[in-house]
């Protein structure tokens, strides 16, 4: 339970720094819709009440900065490296070119955050 909270709060901390920190020409459109989210929990970390919170966190975000923001938390990425992972994840489920991205791998023996930016996010997050 302990882990579980500890994963919420770092979901809250780190969509809270992109948002902050994200500066992007309001003119500029990275998605048909603007406001296009994705949260996937796959690690099972979040209670429904969590997955809610963190969506309506997801869609403030995507919103105000105009983007695709998507979380992805995983047990394990196989024997890829999480990024290689995370852009084979992307071109399986057709997510947009232009997004951000904050994935969350639980594997005990290789545990790893990876946030990126894809496409023109890639500007933005650093």
């Amino acid at each position: 339970m302990k882990k579980r909270h500890t994963v919420l709060l770092f979901l809250v901390f780190v969509l809270t720094l992109l948002n902050a920190s994200i500066n992007i020409n309001t003119k500029t459109v990275f998605a048909k819709e603007s406001n296009y989210t994705i949260l996937v929990d796959d690690a099972d970390l979040l209670t429904p009440e969590e997955e809610e919170k963190v969506s309506a966190q997801l869609t403030d975000l995507g919103k105000k900065q105009r983007l695709t923001a998507v979380v992805l938390t995983m047990n394990s990425a196989g024997s890829q490296d999480l990024s290689n992972y995370v852009e084979n994840y992307c071109e399986e489920h057709n997510y947009p070119k232009h997004c951000v991205f904050l994935a969350v791998n639980m594997d005990p023996a290789n545990r790893e955050v990876l946030v990126h930016g894809y496409g023109k996010c890639k500007l933005y997050v650093n």
